[in-house]
């Protein structure tokens, strides 16, 4: 494939990806009154992150503290507040776990871009499903997942518990090797051919928010299934 056409095909992923996860918020969201802020900010969110990434604002490396951390630091204290405040935490149990199952989907076409980064030299393959990262499984299965549990409810919750921890587990594993072969002051992988290509725009989305959205909708399936409410 030539060059312009895999960018073509990663740049379309991306935009795919965050497509689908803003139509799945659309769906999950109005269940929970308290959570609908966060459907009226991702989308300054993203545009905030397409205006750096776009002026090259990540293409720095020597600056300290890195200022990679812009992108995934406000997430992660999102994340820590959705989770810590008691509110939040009951609103999360009004979220329907067929959404939340489903919005899974989207690792789909970022698997895809992630595919497109490596064959334009800006990611290890390590980082692909051509190498170590199996998490395409997460979102090829997603569909099925949610439409079975959907239709049968009454099934016994430990399958969907298990394939969320595995699901996270996957998560877990191709964000930590992604931060490790990063061109950051900790970088430890991938000195051959770092993590150049989530600095750059679309590419930025992936840790600004869909690797968090992934997350939240992991814990948030996990904290409903343990709370035994209703799905």
């Amino acid at each position: 494939m030539e060059p312009f056409s895999i960018s073509v095909v990663g740049g379309a992923s991306m935009i795919a990806a965050v497509v689908l996860a803003l139509v799945a918020l659309s769906f999950t969201l109005p269940a929970a009154a308290r959570l609908r802020w966060v459907g009226l900010i991702a989308p300054v969110w993203l545009f905030f992150q397409t205006l750096l990434a776009v002026n090259e604002f990540y293409i720095v490396f020597n600056s300290w503290p890195p200022r990679f951390l812009l992108a995934v630091g406000p997430p992660v204290l999102c994340l820590i507040f959705l989770f810590s405040y008691s509110r939040t935490r009951l609103a999360i149990l009004d979220l329907p776990i067929f959404w939340l199952t489903l919005v899974h989907v989207v690792r789909l076409p970022v698997e895809v871009a992630l595919w497109a980064l490596f064959h334009e030299g800006l990611v290890p393959v390590e980082m692909t499903f051509e190498g170590l990262n199996y998490d395409i499984l997460v979102g090829l299965s997603a569909p099925a997942i949610a439409w079975f549990f959907a239709r049968e409810p009454g099934v016994q919750k430990r399958w969907l518990l298990l394939w969320n921890v595995v699901g996270l587990c996957l998560l877990v594993h191709i964000v930590g090797r992604g931060i490790l072969s990063a061109p950051l002051p900790f970088q430890m992988l991938a000195f051959d051919r770092p993590n150049y290509g989530v600095m750059y725009f679309p590419y930025i989305w992936i840790p600004a928010f869909v690797v968090p959205l992934a997350f939240f909708a992991h814990v948030a399936s996990l904290w409903k299934l343990r709370s035994n409410v209703r799905t």
